[in-house]
């Protein structure tokens, strides 16, 4: 508090000395040109220490003492929604729900695929084997042999049969 007040005594005996010693120089060095420095001069004068202080002093005391009376005053605290904290808390518990909700759905996604990819290799080995080896996939006729070519024309076999 002790600093507080001093910096108050600083800014209100000296006002000119924040405007001379960074606003200015900063100004200047964004291209404004031709400014002067403020000429010292007191922020507050004897008029205003007389009427103004008297009645702030005056709504301060009261306020106090309202505020040490009732007892609670001072020791109000807002609800959790209200804090920082609770505004926080929330705030990080909807982006945890939308993370793990995100999460959820790329993992199924993944399954997804994998599942998707695991069908096509195997209809695509189903379809390289029968490219290559067309007559495990023809169905024997009867009394031929396995192996032989009868039902399967250009198009490939009538129905596709793995036999070993």
């Amino acid at each position: 508090m002790g600093i507080l007040a001093a910096v108050m005594l600083v800014i209100g005996l000296n006002p000119q000395l924040f405007a001379n010693v960074m606003a200015l120089p900063a100004a200047e060095m964004l291209g404004f040109s031709g400014l002067t420095p403020l000429t010292p001069s007191l922020f507050w004068n004897f008029a205003d220490l007389r009427g103004g202080i008297v009645i702030t002093l005056a709504l301060g005391i009261g306020v106090c003492w309202a505020g040490l009376k009732t007892g609670g005053a001072f020791h109000w605290h807002p609800p959790l929604w209200l804090t920082l904290e609770g505004l926080g808390g929330q705030v990080y518990l909807g982006i945890a729900a939308i993370w793990t909700e995100s999460i959820a759905f790329f993992q199924n996604c993944t399954k997804a695929a994998h599942r998707l990819a695991k069908k096509l290799s195997e209809g695509l080995g189903m379809a390289y084997d029968s490219l290559v080896h067309p007559q495990r996939w023809c169905r024997p006729n009867g009394y031929q042999r396995r192996g032989s070519f009868t039902d399967c024309d250009a198009d490939g076999p009538d129905r596709l049969v793995h036999h070993d």
